[in-house]
């Protein structure tokens, strides 16, 4: 059983289900998840939606219908009795499941594990009662849950597995047929809550750098087309041209010269990319003054993270103002020592992801982990 909560799990969770058929044809896939595990042979006992919740209120107030279907993965768990669940990320949803699941007597294993290092420590705890093994995306995190007790693995990063090595700004400027300079990327992220209220600041944002750079192109990839319409009536209200684009981030990525970009997994796709970011991000108010209390780090960003100081500038809730925003991408929209020292920066990020092929060897450790009598998959 594999449960993804959203777009970004349900492709990692995809390429790890191609690599478990690969290993071991006659397994049987079941869960929750996309139409990237869909493609991948998974049948889907729930499909997730395009606008997945983020905060803590937003899912306070759908409450109701995470029940629903957390009541119908756990029959189906009942009724088909899996050799193991693996949970990938969604960690408010995948670790009450772990715990139920354990309390069955099956096995779980957690592939891109919750951030417990940022925020949330109370659930370490929880963690080591409920997960059999912890497949980490980040070199830190084991030492980390090593030192809680817990027993992590480092496969790497899953980015990496779907980067092509052949994209470069010229190639991926003449895929999109961009003309103009400089470009600039805007990504909201992929939730309605979040374009919802991080798009029109990027908006805005984008209009005064316009202002500034009248040949200047936006581009606004879209993780799915279910989300074009809210986009389109947000930036139908403002004198700025955005080009539209379904899919393609990375080729948006690529070909850009700067991005403005929500908090998540695109600033390491801009570090491998080498395009300049700048990170943006504002929740309710309720879940901001929540995660306040419980975020324990300094940085929001995962290139900031992951190398430990502010790399890339962010923007978080009362300063994610467009004007702010805009005098910021200044530094990095042209030649000169800031763009410079960010580009090192980008660069560093890179070689503390591991190398390519963590579905792969996610997949290797699971079915290692359901073979009789601890017996390895053949490499």
């Amino acid at each position: 059983m594999v449960l993804a909560g959203e777009s970004s799990g349900d492709l990692h969770a995809g390429r790890l289900c191609r690599r478990l058929r690969e290993l071991r044809p006659e397994i049987e896939l079941f869960g929750m998840g996309g139409e990237k595990m869909a493609e991948a042979g998974v049948s889907l006992v729930h499909r997730i939606s395009p606008g997945s919740i983020v905060g803590f209120w937003e899912a306070f107030k759908s409450l109701r219908h995470y029940r629903r279907v957390f009541h119908s993965l756990l029959g189906e768990l009942d009724r088909r009795r899996p050799a193991a669940v693996v949970l990938i990320d969604y960690p408010g949803f995948n670790l009450r499941f772990a715990r139920v699941a354990r309390r069955r007597g099956v096995r779980v294993l957690y592939y891109i594990t919750p951030q417990v290092w940022a925020w949330g420590r109370r659930r370490i705890k929880r963690i080591r009662a409920d997960v059999d093994k912890l497949l980490v995306v980040f070199r830190f995190e084991k030492e980390f849950f090593a030192r809680h007790g817990l027993d992590a693995e480092f496969v790497g990063h899953p980015i990496l597995d779907g980067l092509d090595r052949e994209l470069t700004p010229d190639s991926a400027a003449a895929a999109l047929g961009v003309v103009r300079r400089p470009a600039i990327a805007l990504l909201p992220g992929s939730r309605r809550s979040e374009i919802g209220r991080l798009l029109p600041i990027l908006a805005d944002a984008a209009g005064i750098i316009a202002r500034a750079h009248p040949g200047a192109e936006f581009l606004l990839p879209l993780a799915d087309p279910e989300l074009k319409q809210q986009v389109e009536e947000i930036l139908a209200g403002r004198r700025l041209t955005v080009r539209v684009i379904e899919g393609r981030a990375r080729e948006a990525l690529a070909a850009s010269s700067l991005a403005l970009a929500a908090s998540g997994t695109v600033t390491l796709e801009a570090a491998l990319l080498k395009t300049p970011v700048v990170v943006v991000y504002r929740l309710s108010i309720l879940s901001w003054l929540i995660a306040r209390a419980l975020i324990k780090i300094p940085y929001i960003s995962l290139v900031n993270v992951i190398l430990g100081r502010p790399a890339v500038p962010e923007f978080v809730q009362f300063r994610a103002r467009p004007r702010l925003i805009a005098a910021a991408a200044e530094d990095y929209l042209s030649p000169g020592r800031e763009r410079d020292r960010m580009l090192e920066s980008l660069a560093a990020v890179r070689e503390r992801l591991g190398g390519p092929g963590a579905a792969a060897r996610a997949a290797r450790i699971i079915l290692e982990n359901l073979a009789p009598d601890g017996v390895a998959v053949d490499r």
